[in-house]
């Protein structure tokens, strides 16, 4: 893991996920100008907090952006272990599969939200309570997010072409 953490450029993977949070946050907020009800920084304070109200929202925002902060180093190591490559692109690869599994874990939010459903609408997995529209604006958010991280991170450091082996250290007997 130390080996890893020095081939990785880890102020531009927070960085970079605090961005791409923070764009997410933007697109949603301006969802909700369009009287479309995406709140996700509603759900994350208030699931800390249990009660709702313009702190809840707060604490959500710094919630969203410190996992999004999270999220960035983890992309960051796909980048350098895994695909060898970043950019927007590789970025939104990631994205997609970030959406995939963090959608289907929205399934469970009435068993786990104490707001949820009696103060607090369940958004269902990927966003299903919103029709087919919500649907692709969950997974238009997750492309989003990882397309600004892999903007923002910039070139792998690895060194190593896109899925070669490792070699393997020289044995002296």
């Amino acid at each position: 893991m130390l080996q890893l953490a020095e081939s990785m450029n880890v102020i531009r993977a927070l960085l970079g996920g605090l961005l791409g949070a923070a764009a997410m946050s933007v697109v949603m907020a301006l969802c909700r100008l369009a009287r479309i009800p995406v709140d996700l920084e509603l759900l994350l304070g208030s699931f800390v907090l249990g009660e709702l109200g313009f702190e809840a929202w707060l604490v959500g925002v710094g919630i969203h952006l410190s996992l999004g902060a999270l999220f960035g180093l983890l992309y960051a190591a796909i980048f350098e272990r895994g695909m060898q490559r970043s950019g927007p692109a590789a970025g939104a690869a990631i994205g997609m599969l970030h959406a995939g599994i963090v959608g289907a874990v929205l399934a469970a939010l009435p068993d786990v939200h104490p707001l949820v459903p009696t103060e607090l609408p369940s958004p269902g997995a990927y966003f299903v309570a919103l029709g087919s529209s919500g649907v692709m604006l969950f997974v238009l958010l997750h492309l989003l997010f990882g397309g600004v991280v892999g903007a923002y991170y910039g070139p792998v450091e690895s060194g190593r072409a896109p899925f070669a082996p490792r070699r393997a250290s020289p044995t002296h007997f």
